[in-house]
């Protein structure tokens, strides 16, 4: 039997999702949201900086003022706007919620992209959907056990729902370049 490395990739990264929102909430108590948003930015544009010039041979990507108008508004929007939301969301109501809601990111982008960019929908999609809305309806509307540090609040959910908006918008700006067929490492860079 070959070794599953789609179902461990999946499974890794749903780990360091869990991992690294539960170390930015703590980071967001230490620290202001803003803050720690800046530097994982840096030390992201470090990391890719040195990923694109080994993969390219040169720090300056390819692609014209098209490419990179998208990409960087892309990058503003869902980056730097979306995770700014999403960082005082963490330390609001805290990462269950807060990425509860920002699983909802697939499901607002699939739905632009259908109205907007005319994109099919297929029923296991819809399916899907449907089955993500009621999980998330579910658990926002459960009552806590009182144990949590956090509270669900307007605020937080608001600050949640902006950082699930940004990123959906994010990813449809780059979706613009991307659908064209430039390159996802350099495109990530840019952003």
């Amino acid at each position: 039997m070959p070794f599953p490395l789609g179902e461990t990739a999946a499974l890794l990264t749903s780990l360091l999702w869990a991992l690294s929102s539960t170390m930015f909430t703590v980071g967001t108590r230490r620290h202001s949201p803003q803050a720690v948003n800046r530097i994982r930015l840096v030390l992201a544009l470090f990391l890719l900086f040195l990923t694109v010039t080994l993969f390219y041979g040169s720090p300056l990507p390819p692609g014209g003022r098209r490419v990179w108008f998208f990409l960087g508004l892309s990058g503003v929007v869902g980056l730097a706007i979306g995770d700014s939301f999403l960082f005082y969301s963490y330390r609001r109501i805290g990462p269950r919620v807060s990425m509860l809601l920002m699983s909802l990111v697939p499901v607002v982008t699939t739905t632009v992209a259908w109205v907007l960019m005319g994109e099919s929908i297929r029923i296991l999609k819809l399916m899907a959907i449907g089955i993500t809305l009621l999980g998330v309806v579910m658990v926002v509307s459960e009552r806590g056990d009182g144990d949590s540090p956090f509270r669900l609040s307007g605020v937080g959910i608001a600050l949640g729902v902006g950082a699930m908006l940004g990123q959906a918008a994010g990813l449809l700006l780059a979706k613009v370049v991307l659908d064209e067929g430039y390159p996802t490492l350099p495109a990530t860079y840019i952003r």
